[in-house]
């Protein structure tokens, strides 16, 4: 309050004790906010701030020597364990800032972000979450960044339910279900790693070699056995390996060993001394085999090596394989990483070489392939979010509008909404038990008969469907049936549904929206039927999402279920229209579900089959 009252124009909460704790914690963490008034305020349960580029340090203990980076990556951190990695990183993570945020009570990671992109010095911002409060301010941040160009790799804690309950105790921060994270990463192309390992390595890849423009990776190693774990980590990550060109294997075989094979990857089977032919000595050969096998085109180059030591007699081939490779990559204009086989064997003075290079120097081969695919996935998404009409479309709309609670309309209700914007949906009749066997008949049998109430949200487990139906006999006796077994229960029996049954579907899927209080809206395409609870094979994505979106994440879906690749035109089209209708009532819709949508036997017709949605009043 003094700070305030000063004039003072921001101010750092070292202490803890306040929100995280919850009970007296959070009265004194609403007495703090009361306090700071409009003052910047960093924390509380915050080791503060560095920033490297200009020399600020507002950090609690002298735990690092002061040191001075003009371009590299911004770390926000929600935990103060993970900030100070950053403080003496020990792999060449160059940062311009280590922000720990703590609790964020006036200040969160939307607002770092959306000051650190107008910084041309940072080119890369990595930030480690426990949780995200608010999905629309979070994505107008990185919509920015990605206008400034400026890529974010992000560690997300609390994937599981044990994770998540770890973090409600740290920071307080609700850490919410792990797949709507995953789609809003998705949705903004953040880069999402899953260990410490893989932040650094791959904030590394992508301030040093940048997205990637395409899949096609050339690999060099001196050992036949990091070819072939290469070749099975890189095809294991997606991403392709084209062999060397007829031209290309032929200067190589001019300058390898007789028995050496040409491939990619490829061992070019150095000899380890001498000053003549292919050895780890001669650095003018050893250019020439790289810049031969990189005379193809590719996306990506990287070079497995280990650098380490200071002993002299390696000293010299050490030197010429670091040397060789910068300066064919240099002269090729591919992006390219130098990859030591596990952390520690990369000295840090030749990872610092490798950066003055503009090569990433990446530590670990299973950690280096991750960056790569990272950095290929994340050049992909950032041109798809260009084609899509740029940073504009990774806005979520406002969800302080949205109602919280409503009635679930009945089936028939529920597709005959859902038909009116575009879905298909299978013909159907609905009656009271004695005009179902004449509607049967109209229908054409083989039907399905359900009970159709909207109080009863799922028919199958209180007995209330029938399926296969071949007659009104057959009809009349499952009518009697389910009658009975919903009087046992006391649930309602005034109303069903008789539908023609789908012959010989290939497929069952559902289609879904759910809710989110922080992120909103989200369409979920996944596998159907009986089992879709305990399979939950699913492609979750925040809406608004255009039909390019939908179709990618629809393809995905059916590569998994090894469901024809005739199927996605009708499927995605099905998603799309639910996506339309939830768009249309972003304000009142509160749950909806489609399960099963049948794709019939040539994959060219997905039909609705059943659907629930629950709206609240307008």
């Amino acid at each position: 309050r003094d700070l305030a009252d000063r004039g003072a124009g921001g101010a750092v909460c070292h202490a803890a004790g306040f929100g995280e704790i919850g009970g007296d914690g959070l009265v004194l963490q609403d007495a703090l906010r009361a306090a700071a008034g409009d003052m910047a305020l960093v924390g509380p349960n915050s080791n503060g701030l560095l920033n490297c580029a200009d020399g600020l340090v507002l950090w609690p203990v002298r735990d690092h020597q002061p040191f001075r980076c003009h371009e590299g990556a911004a770390i926000i951190s929600q935990s103060g364990g993970v900030a100070i990695r950053y403080v003496n990183s020990k792999r060449s993570v160059h940062v311009t800032h280590v922000i720990s945020t703590g609790n964020q009570l006036l200040l969160d990671a939307a607002d770092y972000i959306d000051v650190l992109c107008d910084d041309p010095r940072v080119r890369v911002i990595g930030l480690f979450a426990e949780g995200i409060s608010d999905g629309p301010r979070f994505a107008a941040a990185v919509a920015k960044a990605h206008e400034r160009r400026v890529p974010i790799v992000a560690l997300k804690a609390g994937r599981t339910e044990m994770g998540a309950r770890m973090a409600l105790t740290h920071t307080a921060s609700l850490a919410s279900g792990d797949a709507f994270y995953q789609a809003l990463f998705d949705r903004l192309g953040i880069i999402r790693v899953r260990s410490l390992a893989a932040f650094d390595e791959t904030i590394k890849m992508v301030l040093h070699a940048g997205l990637l423009a395409g899949p096609r990776v050339a690999v060099l190693t001196a050992s036949g056995a990091m070819r072939t774990m290469a070749a099975d980590l890189l095809t294991e990550a997606g991403l392709d390996l084209p062999q060397p060109s007829v031209d290309a294997t032929g200067v190589l075989r001019e300058q390898m060993l007789d028995f050496a094979h040409v491939s990619n990857p490829l061992d070019y089977n150095p000899a380890y001394a001498g000053s003549e032919g292919l050895t780890l000595e001669n650095e003018a050969a050893l250019h020439a085999c790289y810049a031969a096998m990189l005379s193809d085109p590719y996306d990506v180059a990287m070079m497995i090596h280990d650098l380490q030591g200071e002993d002299p007699d390696g000293e010299l081939a050490r030197v010429s394989v670091l040397r060789a490779w910068l300066r064919a990559t240099s002269e090729r204009g591919v992006p390219s990483a130098m990859v030591s086989i596990v952390p520690e064997s990369f000295d840090e003075r030749f990872r610092e070489i490798c950066i003055a290079g503009k090569a990433a120097p990446l530590q670990g081969l299973e950690d280096a392939v991750s960056a790569i695919a990272a950095a290929v996935r994340a050049g992909a998404r950032h041109r798809q979010i260009e084609a899509a009409g740029g940073p504009e479309s990774l806005l979520l709309p406002s969800v302080d509008d949205m109602a919280q609670a409503g009635e679930p309309l009945d089936e028939h209700d529920s597709r005959a909404l859902l038909a009116g914007f575009g879905l298909p949906v299978n013909e159907s009749r609905v009656g009271n038990a004695e005009e179902i066997p004449e509607l049967a008949d109209a229908v054409g049998y083989p039907v399905a008969l359900k009970v159709a109430d909207a109080s009863i949200a799922h028919k199958a487990r209180v007995g209330g469907v029938r399926l296969r139906l071949r007659g009104r006999r057959e009809v009349e006796v499952a009518l009697t049936d389910i009658t009975a077994n919903l009087m046992r229960q006391n649930l309602p029996s005034r109303r069903f549904l008789v539908e023609r049954m789908v012959d010989d579907p290939i497929a069952e899927l559902l289609l879904g929206i759910t809710r989110d209080p922080r992120f909103g809206q989200a369409l979920v395409i996944g596998e159907g039927g009986g089992r879709v609870e305990t399979l939950r094979n699913t492609e979750m994505l925040l809406l608004p999402a255009n039909h390019e979106v939908i179709r990618d994440a629809v393809g995905r879906l059916l590569k998994r279920m090894a469901v024809p690749e005739a199927a996605l035109t009708s499927v995605a089209d099905a998603a799309s229209a639910v996506a339309r209708f939830a768009e249309a009532h972003r304000q009142y819709l509160l749950e909806l579900d489609v399960n099963p949508l049948l794709v019939t036997g040539d994959g060219r017709r997905a039909l609705a089959v059943d659907a629930v949605i629950r709206l609240a009043q307008a």
